[in-house]
Order: structure tokens, then C-alpha cells, then sequence
């Protein structure tokens, strides 16, 4: 994996014109002309083969007709420990194996860490052609090396099933860029690494952490981050996706919503698709479990994806993918949930 180093974006390069002025670029064509390029098979966008963006994760890109877009900001949201890295890591894979080029910016864990998940859930994929005990005492070593030294064992990457993992890891390598966000790095320094890697898609982790070179806090600074990421998702021609904190609030509500996400004021405003993650287990009815109590195991194993905005498609709409977070991953196929939701109930319980 590619690792840009934070020393290649200097302070000089964070003197630019206003983040409006520099991501603000107008583009224009008659409709007969746009027709025809249409007709003749010409690319509208310069990313036309690009245009539509799979997740990898098969219900997830049905519910999105298709998949995701470039041009549109999608913001990912999820109370802690609902795997909203473990998806957004597992897309930017899935895509940079599609051919996509593909930047991962967080500003919550390392490059070794990211390495590690990365490597775990490529392990996971092996497990149906390996010993389960094999798969998982490497992952649980790479989980172990990568958390506490911050960089792997030599003899845990010499085992057959981490050299299997690396190997795969090798085929979409040097498409995928694992950074690790410095302080510095506001929207303006965001643009610079995205015009500079003309990325196909960018992954913010997560857009709260951005910092405001104006010095904006609360509901301002939010306003601007998203504004800022969606006008680089269109300037760019590119999919950025962000994950989102929530509300100190929204905690302790069984169904997080679109209105428990920190500055959902402006994310509802500026999003082309909102999502959320919520444990099966809290926001299914409790009239399921109440008539067959063996469903209490099997609703554990899985998180329900929420599409609560979809500028280009059906909302809401609601899909569930089974956890294998020994793993770091999600399994990818995934199914439409059949089961009726705490807040679809008339009678609130």
C-alpha cells in the first residue's frame, strides 16, 4: 500500500486561494450537444467509465441502484462499534479491486492499523479455502502486532496464510493509499492530495475531525466541512464518502437516525446519500423475538444499513449485513431486512 507521508504536503501548499475559490470550477454545455454526445456513446464526465461505483457488498449496491456515484458526497453514520471503518475500509478495497483509484484518509488510526484490518479481512476471505483455527490464530497475531508494536511480526507475515493475504493484497496495492490525516490537514490540504493523486474515490474517517483553518467550531464548522467535501466530490469528478460521529444524545436511543448524527443540519442538506448503522438486535421489534427466542443469536450477527437520503434512488430502505468483525469485515452479500423496525411500528414501544 501506498502511504502518503505527511511531509509531502507542506505548509506551502495549504496557502491557497479560498477553499470556494479553489474548489468552485463552472462547466458548461448546450443540451443538444450533451444530447448528442449521449447518443454517440461520447463520455458526458471524464469519468464516464468510472461514473457508477460498487461497494462490493451486492444488497447494499441494489438498494443504490447500482452503486454509488461520482460527484456525490456519501456520509456513512454509526454509533461506536458499529463497523463503520470496517465497511468504509472494506469498500475502498472492494473498489480499488474494481480498478478504481482509491484514497483512504483517517484520522483516527495509523497506516499500521489500517494495514492490519486490511490484511485481517483479506485472511477472512481465505478462510473457505483454509483451517478455520489457522485463519484465526493469524489474524488474532496480525491483530495482536499491528495494536501493540504498531508493526507486524516478521515470522507472523512468513506464515503461509499471511503470505496468501499479502499476495492478494498485492493485485489492488498500488491503487489503494492508506494516509493517516496530520493536524493540518483541513479541506484545503484534502484537495491537494485529490488533485494530486486524481483519485477516483476519497474516504474521509470521519468528517468531524476535519479541521477548520478559519477557526469555526460547532454546527459552522460541520456546515463548512460537508459543503467543502461536496464541492471536491463534483470539482474532482470524484466519490468521496465520510464517516460520521453522532450526537453526545443520540447515544442512548435504540434506532440512530439521521438526526442523531453531529451537524445533521447540514449533512441532510449536503448529502447525496446518507446511511446509518445500527445493531440488528436493538432496533428490531422485540414482537420477533417474542414468539421464537432462538432469533436473539441470530439477529446479534448482523447490522442494519439504513439509506435515510438518496438523491438518486428510493429512501428509506433498509439492508443488513452479518458481522465477521474477527475479521474486520462484513460478509458482502447481505439481505433486504424482512423483519419489522422499532420506528415502523405505529405504537411506539
Amino acid at each position: 500500500i501506498r502511504d502518503l507521508d505527511s511531509s509531502l504536503v507542506g505548509s506551502e501548499m495549504c496557502i491557497r486561494d479560498s477553499p470556494e475559490t479553489a474548489l468552485w470550477r463552472v462547466t458548461e454545455s448546450p443540451v443538444d450537444q450533451l444530447i448528442d454526445r449521449v447518443i454517440d456513446g461520447q463520455a458526458v464526465s471524464a469519468r464516464a467509465g468510472h461514473a457508477l461505483i460498487n461497494t462490493g457488498f451486492i444488497t447494499l449496491d441494489k438498494a443504490l441502484s447500482g452503486g454509488m456515484h461520482v460527484g456525490d458526497l456519501t456520509i456513512v453514520g454509526g454509533l461506536p462499534g458499529s463497523g463503520k471503518t470496517i465497511a468504509t475500509l472494506q469498500w475502498a478495497r472492494n473498489m480499488a479491486i474494481a480498478g478504481n483509484e482509491v484514497l483512504y484518509l483517517c484520522y483516527e488510526h495509523d497506516v499500521a492499523t489500517l494495514l492490519g484490518r486490511l490484511m485481517a479481512l483479506e485472511i477472512g476471505h481465505l478462510e473457505t479455502h483454509l483451517e478455520a483455527d489457522d485463519a484465526r490464530s493469524v489474524s488474532d497475531a496480525l491483530s495482536y502486532t499491528m495494536n501493540g508494536a504498531g508493526n507486524p511480526d516478521s515470522r507472523v507475515l512468513q506464515h503461509p496464510v499471511a503470505r496468501a493475504a499479502l499476495a492478494q493484497i498485492d493485485t489492488y496495492a498500488d491503487r489503494l493509499v492508506l494516509s493517516q490525516a496530520p493536524n493540518h490537514c483541513d479541506l484545503s490540504v484534502i484537495e491537494s492530495k485529490v488533485r494530486e493523486g486524481d483519485y477516483d474515490v476519497v474516504v474521509v474517517d470521519y468528517l468531524q475531525k476535519v479541521p477548520s483553518p478559519r477557526g469555526l467550531t460547532g454546527i459552522d464548522r460541520y456546515s463548512q466541512t460537508v459543503e467543502g467535501l461536496k464541492n471536491l466530490a463534483l470539482a474532482a469528478e470524484c466519490l468521496v464518502v465520510a464517516v460520521s460521529a453522532v450526537d453526545s444524545g443520540a447515544l442512548s436511543e435504540r434506532r440512530l437516525k439521521l438526526d442523531g448524527l453531529r451537524g445533521a443540519h447540514a449533512l441532510a442538506h449536503e448529502a447525496d446519500v446518507v446511511m446509518t448503522l445500527n445493531a440488528k438486535l436493538s432496533v428490531v421489534s422485540k414482537a420477533h423475538l417474542a414468539f421464537d427466542s432462538t432469533l436473539y443469536d441470530e439477529f446479534s450477527r448482523y447490522v442494519v444499513f439504513t439509506i435515510e437520503k438518496n438523491r438518486r434512488g428510493m429512501a428509506p430502505l433498509t439492508v443488513e449485513f452479518e458481522k465477521d468483525f474477527a475479521f474486520f469485515r462484513f460478509q458482502p452479500k447481505g439481505r433486504f431486512v424482512a423483519e419489522k423496525l422499532i420506528d415502523d411500528l405505529i405504537v411506539t414501544e
